[in-house]
């Protein structure tokens, strides 16, 4: 007979095979990310509010991509609203087959045809990527 809780080896023991349990996905929202990066074809001068974001903040290829590709323009002091220089930028690194002309026309259709919430995307896109950098812990 058992005699203490501690004993594990009765059918109510935690095993963690057993009671494992599946872990929500970790939060994302690639609509946003486009929607951020589309402010800033409407107007550059809101990259600074996504400038400074880490590469992980992104988790759609395209955006990160063209993200890496902003960074690259925004570094050479070139515009980062024309079409031509952005495509042209993202075949010089690699990047034309995602980013290109057709991807960028469709992040236009997205934008709310004004920059004024890119903050508001900036902000809650370093939310989300705080939450998949420590999963389980509460945000603030």
């Amino acid at each position: 007979m058992r005699t203490s809780l501690s004993d594990r080896s009765g059918p109510w023991r935690c095993s963690s095979e057993r009671h494992r349990h599946p872990q929500p996905p970790l939060p994302t929202n690639p609509e946003l990310e486009h929607k951020a990066l589309a402010c800033v074809l409407i107007d550059p001068t809101v990259w600074p509010s996504l400038s400074e974001m880490s590469e992980g903040a992104w988790t759609s290829a395209p955006a990160r991509s063209l993200w890496g590709v902003f960074r690259s323009l925004n570094a050479a002091g070139l515009p980062l609203d024309d079409l031509g220089t952005i495509t042209q930028r993202a075949t010089e690194t690699g990047q034309g087959q995602t980013v290109n002309l057709a991807y960028l026309q469709g992040l236009l259709t997205l934008a709310d045809m004004t920059a004024y919430y890119a903050p508001f995307y900036a902000e809650q896109l370093r939310f989300l990527h705080g939450r998949r950098r420590s999963p389980g812990t509460p945000s603030s």
